[in-house]
């Protein structure tokens, strides 16, 4: 395993990325935080694949409470979100839940930035990273 991550607040769920690159998500997904193509927990680890991404360079997990979501830069700087959106965190034009990693549309002054911290509130303009 390169890297684990873990998020959510109240109710957890966690990300693993390993040496070959390949993503892996279990835990609480009340709002398809894990990638997963559905909102349902997920009780040991499974692979997800995120169409269009190059690799993974590197997840965050945001949210709190049971409100999670899951960020992911891959290796040519492109981002992708999924989970809750409801205040449009996710940074895709809309606030409907994402169930797997979609493409983000962020800003050309964040692209290919990325922070550890929590998602940006409706105030914020930058990246959710």
């Amino acid at each position: 395993m390169r890297d684990l991550y873990c998020g959510g607040g109240n109710y957890t769920f966690a990300l693993a990325v390993r040496t070959d690159g390949t993503l892996h998500s279990w835990g609480h997904n009340g709002y398809g935080q894990l990638g997963a193509g559905d909102a349902v927990q997920q009780n040991a680890p499974g692979q997800r694949t995120v169409a269009g991404a190059a690799g993974v360079k590197q997840v965050s997990c945001g949210g709190t409470g049971s409100y999670g979501q899951t960020y992911l830069l891959d290796d040519e700087g492109g981002a992708f979100a999924c989970g809750y959106n409801g205040n449009g965190q996710l940074r895709m034009g809309a606030t409907a839940q994402r169930n797997s990693l979609q493409q983000a549309h962020l800003p050309a002054a964040c692209q290919g930035v990325v922070r550890s911290r929590e998602p940006p509130r409706r105030h914020e303009r930058c990246c959710p990273w």
